[in-house]
């Protein structure tokens, strides 16, 4: 698993990548580290297991310190190039600082007194590092996604990252309008007009989507909402993590009307509570809320391969473009979707979006209680 950490800033500020591997499963960094890499310095504690690194101070330090370390725990040189030649090309620069590094740990071999080794994990199971992001786009496609929108947030910007560069590939339309009233506005028309839609936002982003949430109670309209949660109030601290928007969510819009609220503890969870939540939206009609923070966001680890993955299609039961007639309306109406104002019809009205909450909840993820 890895996790990356960073202030607020255009430019400066400490920012920190951690890594954390096993033998076995992990499912997300460790609180503390066996090795700490610093490309500046004022780090270091008290100079105990110090191994002070020639860095260069240009973009290639970063380079030069891993080839280092896959020196100093034995790992495959061969396999580092070749992700090096991968990533940035088979004559990059960085190939060089690579080898520079690798052949200076390799001459110096003033490791610290606590050494440890690394049994390389060849078992060839998990085929894809991919981050918590990148997996619920995945799920979401994987249950028939064709319509996103999106204004970027901390921390639920890679999904539309990830989905605007491969909207061809994966036959997604990708939308980034001026705010998210927009966002979430395009996004109900889509699935009005018999689109598979989706939206990703944070906290202040969904604030100003909740009036469009609750037009989907009323109208029966399936949309799916990926709430990152970072810290509130307001602004907050924009790229820590949080996890404070369990009532936002479960409260959110104005009104009493069915919603569905899933909230993945992993990368792989995120996978499969994306493909659930286009699916429960669509099969109901009713707005679904993805609950996920910075932490499964932004962290990635390796998984099973999602693009792989069989396609899970569950059709919405509404009347789509081209077969029928039925009138949308965010006022109280009758089954037609006239507007009404008399008591039994409205009883009727808010009796029909209730019901849908028990087959709902037969339909829903169960907490697994360990």
């Amino acid at each position: 698993a890895d996790y990356s950490e960073y202030p607020s800033l255009v430019r400066g500020g400490h920012n920190s990548y951690q890594i954390t591997y096993s033998t076995e499963e992990v499912f997300m960094v460790d609180k503390t580290a066996d090795v700490l890499i610093s490309l500046v310095k004022g780090h270091e504690e008290d100079g105990v297991n110090l191994w002070e690194i020639p860095l260069p101070s240009n973009i290639f330090a970063n380079t030069m310190a891993i080839g280092a370390l896959v020196c100093r725990l034995n790992l495959s040189k061969d396999k580092a190039l070749q992700i090096i030649k991968d990533r940035f090309g088979e004559d990059d620069k960085n190939l060089n600082a690579f080898n520079d590094g690798y052949d200076w740990a390799r001459q110096n071999q003033q490791f610290p007194t606590n050494n440890f080794q690394i049994n390389e994990d060849n078992k060839g199971d998990k085929k894809m590092i991919v981050d918590g992001s990148e997996a619920v786009a995945w799920g979401m496609v994987k249950g028939g996604l064709n319509f996103f929108a999106a204004y970027p947030m901390t921390p639920v910007s890679g999904v539309l990252h990830f989905l605007a560069k491969n909207q061809e590939k994966l036959k997604v339309k990708v939308f980034h309008p001026e705010d998210e009233i927009a966002v979430a506005s395009m996004a109900t028309g889509a699935s009005i007009a018999g689109r598979r839609s989706a939206v990703a936002t944070s906290g202040g982003g969904f604030a100003l989507m909740t009036e469009t949430v609750s037009l989907n109670g009323a109208m029966g309209v399936g949309v799916v909402y990926v709430m990152g949660q970072r810290p509130g109030p307001a602004t907050g601290m924009p790229t820590w993590t949080s996890q404070g928007d369990l009532l936002f969510t479960v409260f959110s819009g104005h009104g009493e009307f069915a919603k569905i609220v899933l909230a993945p503890g992993s990368v792989e969870e995120s996978f499969e509570m994306g493909k659930t939540a286009i699916n429960l939206a669509n099969k109901y009609d009713v707005p679904v809320i993805v609950l996920t923070d910075k932490m499964i966001c932004e962290g990635a680890t390796n998984t099973r391969d999602l693009s792989k993955e069989k396609v899970e299609i569950v059709k919405s039961t509404k009347i789509a473009p081209g077969e029928g007639t039925y009138l949308y309306n965010s006022y109280e109406h009758d089954e037609e979707g006239f507007s009404v104002e008399d008591s039994e019809p409205a009883i009727a009205g808010m009796e029909k979006r209730l019901a849908k909450l028990e087959l709902i909840k037969k339909d829903t993820p169960k907490v697994l209680l360990l």
